[in-house]
């Protein structure tokens, strides 16, 4: 992440190296994750988000991964319980999950 957006974290010491360092990484495990239609709301305080398109649907039996395209190296992947209300591949998203739910590393360039 690049610029002053903040990303809350549980700890104070994640918080601080949000602000001073250059670049992050910011996970999640991918059952956190909520896939919403992106709306424009004012964003929660509780809540992270990031928004992206659909790129995959993959149906593993009980759950399903969906990978957004979120203009990095890498797709965010989200884990959702059956079948409801999938957006179609290419569909624009916000995946959101709560806060205290991430964790923040220090980008080591990959």
């Amino acid at each position: 992440m690049d610029g002053p957006d903040p990303v809350v974290t549980p700890t104070t010491h994640a918080r601080l190296l949000l602000w001073q360092a250059t670049r992050v990484v910011v996970a999640t495990r991918p059952e956190h994750v909520k896939i919403e239609r992106p709306n424009g709301a004012g964003a929660d305080p509780a809540r992270n988000s990031v928004d992206g398109r659909v790129r995959q649907i993959i149906f593993q039996g009980s759950r399903t991964r969906v990978a957004v395209d979120v203009s990095g190296p890498k797709d965010f992947i989200a884990e959702i319980a059956g079948l409801s209300a999938l957006p179609p591949v290419g569909a624009p998203v916000r995946a959101t999950w709560p806060s205290a739910l991430s964790f923040a590393y220090p980008d080591a360039g990959g």
